[in-house]
């Protein structure tokens, strides 16, 4: 069994500090926060795909939830269906949580609504957003999302979303420094990332997008951005769980945050992992692979990044 981080399903968590040598995605704690109304259906669905230990509700309508409680989560999905409680105050919350190596996963209506978006806000002027807009809403009716690379794990297992359009998308334009991965079929982006957040211009849920929205969703939370402070390392001998004490075998995947191997005595030395081509991120090196001299993140040749780069020999 490879000790990896599946890439384009969720960021999988071998050892988060605590356990050691699950290869389940079960671990992985993620949030929402939605106003009321349409957070438990997305809530269901993604609990639906064993990939989560828990996706909690944060209810962002009535109060604000704190860094300190952003920081509970990996990830952080946020979709506004009416006025947040003070989107200024969370969008400077979630951008201290982008900036602490927190994964933000940011939908419609947050780019074009009645209600509020995140223009103006420290998202937006901070230059956290893989978007530029205004507020304004795609006229477009029956749009279906057409892949521009399609090796993204942003779309794995994704082969066909489809969106009424009017309403539930936004007109906007490419931010600097950001990808666009895939677009409606009348040209608007509809899945971009820019470090740490993807912006999605999509509804997620059912009552408004059909197709593999949630399996969209889902890679979105696992697979956001680059390696920020958060990335996979491989231990070696010596290294030891912090509560049993027990030895971790070397080459043992690692979820740990920057600098950790460097600082906590129980995974001094651990060293970051690998990325195989077509594999994802792993401790294994296969026969069959040549170490090249690329360093790359969670999205593999081009994508800057910690993790050496084996492509597959010719």
């Amino acid at each position: 069994m490879y000790r990896r981080l599946l890439v384009g399903v969720a960021l999988v968590a071998v050892v988060v500090g605590v356990s050691v040598g699950s290869s389940s995605a079960a671990g992985q704690k993620v949030a929402i926060c939605a106003t009321l109304g349409e957070d438990v259906p997305v809530q269901t669905a993604l609990l639906g795909t064993g990939l989560y230990s828990a996706v909690d509700i944060l209810n962002c309508e009535t109060a604000t939830p704190s860094v300190a409680t952003l920081q509970g989560y990996s990830a952080v999905l946020a979709f506004p269906d009416s006025e947040y409680n003070d989107f200024a105050a969370l969008a400077q919350n979630l951008a201290t949580y982008v900036d602490g190596g927190g994964h933000l996963v940011l939908a419609q209506w947050g780019f074009a609504s009645c209600c509020g978006t995140w223009w103006g806000t420290a998202l937006d002027t901070g230059g956290y957003l893989p978007y530029t807009g205004s507020n304004v809403k795609d006229s477009s009716s029956s749009l279906s999302l057409v892949k521009d690379d399609a090796g993204s794990p942003l779309l794995a297992g994704v082969n066909a979303v489809g969106s009424p359009g009017s309403d539930y998308v936004a007109i906007v334009g490419l931010s600097a420094g950001a990808t666009s991965v895939a677009h409606w079929s009348d040209g608007q982006s509809a899945v971009a990332f820019k470090g740490n957040v993807v912006a999605l211009n999509v509804w997620p849920s059912s009552d408004g997008t059909t197709g593999d929205w949630v399996q969209l969703v889902a890679n979105a939370l696992g697979a956001s951005g680059t390696v920020g402070s958060r990335g996979g390392y491989c231990s070696v001998k010596g290294n030891t769980n912090p509560f049993t004490g027990a030895a971790i075998p070397p080459g043992t995947f690692l979820d740990l945050t920057g600098g950790q191997a460097a600082s906590d005595t129980h995974y001094t030395g651990a060293v970051p992992a690998n990325y195989l081509q077509g594999l994802g991120i792993t401790c294994d090196v296969l026969p069959g692979y040549v170490k090249t001299g690329e360093t790359v993140g969670y999205f593999g040749s081009g994508d800057p990044g910690m993790y050496i780069y084996y492509k597959k020999a010719s």
